[in-house]
Order: structure tokens, then sequence, then C-alpha cells
């Protein structure tokens, strides 16, 4: 839905979803999504998340993270309230792209959604590590993902833009 010539009536119909709704954070993109009772998909996802950091999880743990900013995203939409809390609009680095809603902002990271794909390079990764920075103050935190088993850092997976350059917004 989001590839090609669809992409930007993807994000109108993204954007007119989140303004129906009230809310401090949301983020659109690609995620790996599972049932959470499923263990074994659990497991695959969250060994798989290394890799593909353009890709969210689906923790039920993280839709109560009021107060706090979620990963970075392709769209990540902030309320009014929180983009205060992070300086305000107009501290909002220049290289992201930025629309004005009618309850805060959608910072838009890339053309098209991210797959960041480590071992090519993850050279689609547009502004991810630019939103990603200016929303650190605020980072949600957590020290495991539900539904897994596998060991794994979740707060380094939550700083895995922290250390990356940005690359171009025209990611494709």
């Amino acid at each position: 839905m989001a590839e090609g010539d669809a992409v930007e009536g993807t994000v109108e119909l993204l954007t007119e979803l989140v303004e129906c709704v009230p809310y401090v954070s949301a983020t659109a993109g690609f995620g790996f999504s599972f049932w959470r009772d499923d263990r074994y998909a659990g497991d695959q996802v969250v060994a798989m998340l290394p890799r593909y950091i353009g890709f969210d999880h689906s923790d039920p743990r993280f839709k109560s993270m009021r107060g706090h900013t979620p990963s970075a995203a392709w769209l990540t939409f902030l309320s009014t309230p929180l983009v205060e809390q992070l300086g305000g609009r107009n501290s909002i680095p220049s290289e992201i792209v930025i629309r004005d809603l009618k309850k805060g902002v959608m910072l838009r990271a890339a053309k098209y959604p991210v797959v960041g794909d480590v071992n090519r390079g993850a050279s689609d990764i547009g502004k991810l590590p630019d939103v990603a920075a200016w929303m650190k103050s605020l980072r949600y935190r957590a020290s495991s993902l539900c539904g897994s088993s596998v060991e794994m850092d979740v707060d380094a997976w939550l700083r895995r833009f922290d250390e990356r350059s940005s690359g171009a917004w025209d990611n494709r």
C-alpha cells in the first residue's frame, strides 16, 4: 500500500486516521506483528529485529508509554504537548519533513517505509537517526519484549539509530 505511486495516498490515509483519535504518539511503517501467545513466532520476530532496524515490534506494553516517545518510524505522530516537552516545533531539525496536524505534528523520516536491513547496509533509513536523536530525551525504555524467550538487549535495540548517520530522504 505504501510502495510506488500509492505512497502519498497512504500517508494521507494514515494522517486522517490518526487525526480521528486522541493520541500522544503513534507510528507507521513496517513492523513485525504476531499473536502474542505464539512463543515460536515471538522468538522469530525478536531474532529478526536487530537485522531489520526499520521494523518495529508490536509489544502490547508499548501502548502505555504516555509522556514518552516511541521508536523513530517512517511516520511518527506526536501530540502538541509531547512536542512542547521536546523543545517545541522549532526545535525539530530542518532535515526532517514536518507536517502540522490539528493536535500535533507528523514527522516523516523518508519518502517510503524503511526496511533497514543491516546485512545490506541499511541504506534506506532516511532521516530516522535525526528523528531518533530529536526524541531521545523522552525515549521509552523497556528491559524485555513481550512474547519471546530469545535474549535480547532491548535498550540497545531502542538506541539502534543513535550511532547511525541519516541517509537520503528519497530512500529508493
